[in-house]
């Protein structure tokens, strides 16, 4: 396969990626599901797609690197499921807001 054509598989990939991460949000304001639920459902999502993705490339995860992203992998689900339920409160716009300046304010408290 020549450069330019990995580039733009690659470019597309990134995009295509991108676009379904941002409708997340979207998509949990218009489900009944809780957000919790959501989570789990799009993160299962996530493990079947990464798992034909292992498959397809013929690669394998040691256990030592699933050891070592095990805490991470828990503390990430949390995250979306968390947020999820934040985006079920209220807005999607307050939740990116509130996303959005969390950097700041942990700056400031810390300076």
């Amino acid at each position: 396969m020549t450069e330019d054509r990995l580039h733009r598989r690659g470019v597309s990939a990134v995009w295509l990626a991108t676009f379904i991460w941002a409708w997340g949000p979207v998509l949990v304001k218009w489900s009944d599901l809780s957000g919790p639920t959501f989570a789990m459902c799009r993160l299962w999502v996530g493990v079947c797609v990464s798992a034909i993705a292992l498959v397809v490339t013929k690669r394998r995860i040691s256990w030592t690197a699933f050891r070592a992203c095990a805490f991470g992998g828990v503390l990430f689900a949390a995250d979306i499921g968390l947020g999820f339920t934040a985006i079920r409160a209220t807005t999607v716009a307050d939740v990116a807001l509130i996303g959005a300046l969390a950097p700041v304010l942990r700056r400031r408290a810390s300076g």
